[in-house]
């Protein structure tokens, strides 16, 4: 009993010098640099041992304009870039929606989901969202993440708060 005593308390010891102790699964730490709150920000994604697994950016509210045109069974969104020569637009090739709601004049979730990735041309990308099964009315949509693709690159989730009212 002893010698198993013994042996736990030796690995949690080497556990907590490596900075593998107890935390939760994925953690998101800020980098070295203070955000801004106007500013978007690169974030690392570390595991439950702190290796860093992925890379975030947050905070990209102001540095993506939005807007929506909206048909009987489609809604294109137009997502343009303040700024497209800084990273991590200037990097991306392809962008798409990660999360979506859309949402009622009551306030009811009547879709969600993601959307395919569209080319980028000129800091624009028009992106297609189907609108199946959602009947004429005002409706608001909200997106909270873009994703950023570049071939043979790990994609790039863009966070942010975008809210587009449209009419079907």
């Amino acid at each position: 009993m002893k010698r198993i005593f013994a042996i736990i308390l030796g690995l949690t010891f080497v556990l907590t010098l490596t900075g593998c102790g107890l935390v939760d699964r994925f953690e998101i730490s800020h980098g070295t640099s203070e955000p801004n709150a106007t500013e978007g920000y690169f974030r690392d994604i570390k595991n439950w041992c702190g290796a860093v697994v992925g890379t975030s950016y947050e905070q990209a509210t102001n540095e993506v304009n939005m807007t929506v045109t909206a048909t009987a069974n489609e809604l294109s969104v137009r997502a343009s870039f303040v700024d497209p020569s800084v990273a991590p637009y200037s990097e991306a090739e392809k962008l798409g929606i990660a999360e979506y709601q859309i949402i009622d004049t009551s306030g009811k979730t009547v879709k969600e989901g993601a959307a395919e990735t569209a080319e980028i041309v000129n800091g624009q990308a028009d992106i297609n969202i189907i609108l199946d099964d959602i009947g004429s009315g005002n409706y608001e949509l909200i997106i909270t993440a873009l994703v950023a693709e570049k071939k043979a690159e790990q994609p790039l989730n863009i966070n942010g708060n975008w809210e587009c009212e449209f009419t079907v």
